[in-house]
């Protein structure tokens, strides 16, 4: 049992070190390369789902925008490091993204210095997914963060 209890601690850290590492790309990615950092964000973004297609979730596959989120939400809770995702449609390609009740809140929410100018990784792959099914590319949004989750609006970039 602590052997078990041991992994899971580990594991929880693993992701951690995940988080503070994409934060700390997304980061360096805007100092050095300013509104040109967009660049380098969605062909990695568009990676996410060719990489899934060689795993068991197979998000491409769903028929639709919002079956492909419910499918990864669905994951994410199985996995017990959420307790839920929910879309919000908000107007026809305006979404709100929201993740409750994230194992990683405390412990990186807390731990950075700032998340203001960052995009939680989940909502990454729900960006990934809006170009898939929508055929947008998504104005790349700051996440907002809170004690439990986050929340990202997701719209067509028009610039």
């Amino acid at each position: 049992m602590a052997e078990s209890a041991e992994l899971v601690k580990n594991l929880l850290e693993v992701g951690t070190i995940y988080h503070s590492l994409l934060f700390s790309y997304q980061r360096g990615l805007k100092k050095y390369m300013g509104s040109r950092a967009d660049t380098y964000v969605h062909p990695a973004i568009e990676h996410l789902l060719q990489m899934d297609q060689q795993e068991t979730i197979k998000l491409a596959e769903s028929q639709s925008f919002e079956e492909a989120v419910a499918v990864f939400s669905d994951f994410l809770a199985r996995s017990k490091v959420v307790r839920s995702c929910v879309l919000d449609k908000i107007e026809d390609d305006k979404y709100v993204f929201k993740v409750v009740g994230c194992v990683w809140a405390g412990k990186v929410h807390d731990r950075q210095v700032s998340l203001k100018d960052v995009t939680c990784p989940y909502a990454l792959v729900a960006m990934a997914l809006y170009k898939k099914f929508k055929g947008f590319i998504s104005r790349e949004t700051e996440s907002e963060y809170f004690y439990n989750g986050t929340q990202t609006t997701l719209e067509p970039n028009t610039t």
